[in-house]
This record gives C-alpha cells, structure tokens and sequence, in this order.
C-alpha cells in the first residue's frame, strides 16, 4: 500500500511540474465550478484566517470567492464561496520555456516593469506573468466558454 501511495505521489508531482500549461485548474479546483468547501476539503482551513490564502510546499495560493451579492462593483452574480479567481505564485524557479504553451492561443502584453509581460488566454482562463523566461505568478479565472455559467444583474441587463 505504501509503494502505490509512493507511485501516485510521484506520478501526480511529474505531473503537476510538467503539466501545468495543460491544467487551466488549480490542482482540480476550477473557477466558477469550485467552492470554498471544496478548497478546504482539498487543503483544510487556511492557516492565515479568511480562508483565501494557502502554503504549499510548491506554492502560495490565494482564492477569491463570490461574496453572492450583486452590487455596481460587480456586473454577474455567482453564488456565495464559489472560487472566482486563484492566483499561485511559484517558490521553485518555473519558466515559460519549459511549459511548451502554444504562442497562437496566447496574448502577450506588456507589464509595468521592463522585461516583464502577461500571456493570457482567455479561452481557457489562465495567464502567466513573466519577468524574463521565469513566471513569477499563475492566474487562473473563468474560462470564456463559463461565462454561460453566470447570471448577470438585473440592474446591468438592458431594458
């Protein structure tokens, strides 16, 4: 039992390192589809209070969930604790280079600091910010085909 434990272990960590281009979730948790229960359930609660911010020994993972009000700063309306956005910041040295992304899918957009840019796809709802060639931050977010997902506001809807 402990040698499949091991297997598994280091099958979904090659996985996970060599993958991550391929994944557009957070290690199974999916923008608009996952909830603050299935965070906890995946991570346990958050060491840091909210329940949005996480240690890994990857990684530091921060959550954003629908507060399920509609309100002007908010143009949809997604049920409460949904997860809307995860934003990951690498601990070891990640490079784009070596996540072999496809350059058609995606968009390069210049960041504030020289040398640094986005590459977004909106598609499938995920971006790199890269300084370089190493990625300092990984966004995950709706992808364009869940906006169907979403009820706009009534407020926001035209007449």
């Amino acid at each position: 039992m402990r040698n499949i434990k091991l297997i598994l272990f280091s099958v979904g960590t090659v996985l996970i390192l060599c993958g991550v281009s391929f994944a557009k979730d957070w290690h199974g948790i999916i923008p608009l589809r996952s909830t603050r229960q299935d965070v906890e359930q995946k991570l346990g609660l958050s060491s840091y209070g909210g329940g949005y911010a996480y240690e890994t020994e990857d990684e530091r993972v921060f959550f954003t969930y629908s507060s399920g009000e509609c309100n002007d700063s908010e143009t949809w309306e997604v049920p409460r604790d949904t997860v809307v956005m995860i934003i990951a910041y690498p601990k070891t040295r990640l490079l784009l280079s070596n996540l072999q992304i496809d350059p058609k899918k995606y968009k390069k957009t210049n960041d504030c600091n020289p040398g640094s840019f986005h590459y977004t796809d909106k598609d499938e709802g995920i971006s790199y910010a890269v300084d370089g060639d190493v990625v300092s931050e990984i966004l995950y977010y709706p992808k364009r085909e869940d906006e169907r997902l979403v009820s706009h506001c009534r407020s926001n809807l035209p007449n």
